[in-house]
């Protein structure tokens, strides 16, 4: 027989489920004005794109019109390859790469801080005790929002890059014109900017904001483990039928030391853009 369910356990679960919750208000309040930059910014690299690849025009067309009339007979044909397009998307990215930088830089340093900030409140720290300055210009969490910024922007371009690839290699190999094929270039970065109810754009704010509001509890945590106390860590996961089962195992797991990993190797979610895990944190028990 069960034990009987105590208040301390409820009140532990309740405090355990607000959690998350303040998370994903906090990431949905924030999302849409992240999600506008980052859709501007894929509009942006859609229209210097197609702008520089026009002076493939005739290249294609005269490709298209040579496989067409080649069909069937297996003879080779020169086409574009990817060191032809390739420089004119890494120009792309570079003229767009500051300003992306600079969206996501500071909507990650608000989710810093903001993340922090409610573990310290959760784990009633007193910043003025333990010497802890928790805000927009704490010097480690302005470095990492400026270098996390920096290299999730390569991330995504190489993502835009790998898009792009696949398209131009379906459009070579099966004789598109250039006019169907700028097009769909087009059409690709509109779809990445507003395209469907969870575009791409909005993937990528969801996913930042929330990453950055982990990464923020854990640099508090590690301030308060550096003033002293001694705190542990839990993962959460939203638990429907939809939960990884390696996620499962995490939680299975329970309360482990703060510089543990979990069962799946990780240190904390979100693993990628579909985990909706969270972490808790509480001081040390005996």
């Amino acid at each position: 027989m069960n034990p009987p369910y105590s208040f301390t356990d409820a009140l532990a679960a309740f405090l355990e489920a607000d959690t998350a919750v303040t998370r994903d208000r906090y990431v949905a309040k924030r999302a849409r004005p992240l999600q506008r930059a980052v859709a501007a910014t894929f509009r942006k690299q859609g229209r210097l794109f197609t702008q520089a690849f026009g002076q493939f025009k005739k290249r294609i067309d005269a490709d298209a019109a040579r496989l067409a009339r080649e069909a069937g007979n297996g003879r080779l044909r020169e086409s574009l390859s990817s060191s032809d397009w390739l420089p004119l998307w890494q120009s792309t990215a570079a003229a767009t790469s500051a300003a992306f930088s600079s969206d996501l830089e500071t909507a990650i340093l608000e989710a810093l801080i903001f993340g922090g900030g409610e573990l310290l409140t959760s784990l009633q720290a007193d910043e003025l005790d333990l010497g802890i300055s928790w805000n927009l210009q704490n010097p480690r969490a302005t470095a990492y929002a400026r270098m996390h910024a920096a290299r999730q922007v390569s991330r995504i371009d190489a993502t835009t890059q790998t898009y792009l690839n696949s398209l131009i290699s379906q459009a070579v190999d099966e004789g598109w014109s250039y006019d169907r094929l700028s097009a769909a270039i087009g059409g690709k970065f509109v779809e990445f900017a507003t395209g469907g109810d969870n575009p791409r754009s909005r993937r990528v704010a969801v996913y930042e904001l929330g990453d950055a509001y982990e990464a923020g509890n854990e640099m508090a945590a590690r301030a308060l483990i550096a003033a002293g106390l001694e705190l542990e860590k839990k993962w959460l996961t939203v638990g429907d039928d939809h939960v990884r089962p390696t996620h499962r195992e995490n939680q299975n797991a329970g309360w482990i030391a703060f510089d543990d990993t979990y069962p799946s190797g990780d240190n904390r979610p979100p693993t990628d853009s579909g985990c909706r895990c969270t972490t808790l944190y509480r001081r040390k028990r005996d």
